[in-house]
């Protein structure tokens, strides 16, 4: 009886409620949580999940390959994210994730510390043992890609201009330097991006892994309307952590200016491997 009257107290408040219901009383996971001022890219994200999506499958898979960085200070996660177009057909889009995140998050941020270690188990989040780890093996995914020629020649990294000095060494120690990596502008100037990706969820055209921490992320993403733009900000979510979903929207932001690789992809990619082994 007692599940009964809060089910319905639940069910009169509206979705957010009975998912939180759900996932209180039921021992279900709610997924991507749907509150009122959330992004809209939401409503389509769960059904735009392809769990086949891997690193290795964009490789396989994809004519190019964009990346974008996002990450704070210690107690926050250090997201990448890739997307690489599809070459069988070039308008659908395909995203990988992962994030990395210190210690001190899981001293400072208690509040997150199991669904972190949650994340990490899943295999999509890291907790790095040393200080450079993140930026580290951050730096050995892009050149991986870079390897293989589907990393383009211009702007194929894209990254918060504020505070990226270690990244860009530690990419610059890889060859990775000059015009292939670019600041992206945060705040408003994302708001077309935005709107691009909730659209290109909507009809189907950009796939994701289907992990539960972007899941996560997508839930904690609020936003903010100012005029006709519209913001997501690490301000406005507050506590809850977004840094993988923005180092998405960065990489989506070069993605949408059509870029070209360099290479020839899984032929350059096999030829790497082949002289390695030599």
């Amino acid at each position: 009886e007692k599940l009964k009257s809060s089910y319905q107290a639940a069910v009169e408040k509206g979705d957010e409620d009975l998912r939180l219901w759900a996932s209180q009383r039921l021992n279900v996971e709610i997924g991507v949580a749907l509150h009122d001022d959330r992004w809209l890219g939401a409503d389509y994200w769960e059904s735009a999940a392809d769990p086949s999506i891997t690193l290795d499958s964009l490789i396989a898979e994809s004519d190019a390959i964009v990346f974008g960085i996002d990450g704070g200070g210690l107690d926050d996660l250090f997201g990448l994210a890739a997307i690489g177009r599809c070459k069988r057909n070039r308008s659908e889009w395909r995203l990988w994730s992962h994030a990395w995140a210190h210690k001190d998050v899981l001293s400072r941020r208690k509040e997150i510390a199991d669904r972190l270690h949650d994340f990490e188990r899943d295999g999509d989040l890291t907790i790095c043992e040393t200080p450079t780890q993140d930026f580290e093996e951050v730096a050995d995914i892009i050149a991986r890609v870079r390897d293989t020629g589907l990393l383009p020649e211009k702007a194929g990294v894209g990254l918060d201009p504020v505070g990226v000095a270690n990244m860009v060494d530690a990419l610059a120690v890889r060859g990775i330097t000059g015009d292939q990596v670019v600041a992206i502008p945060q705040g408003y100037r994302l708001s077309g991006v935005i709107q691009g990706t909730e659209r290109k969820l909507k009809d189907g055209t950009l796939w994701h892994a289907g992990a539960p921490l972007m899941a996560w992320c997508v839930g904690n993403a609020k936003v903010e309307q100012r005029g006709n733009a519209v913001l997501i900000t690490k301000q406005v979510a507050g506590k809850a952590k977004i840094d993988p979903l923005v180092a998405a929207f960065d990489a989506a932001m070069l993605m949408s200016k059509n870029p070209e690789a360099v290479g020839a992809g899984m032929d350059s990619y096999f030829r790497s491997l082949a002289g390695a082994a030599a």
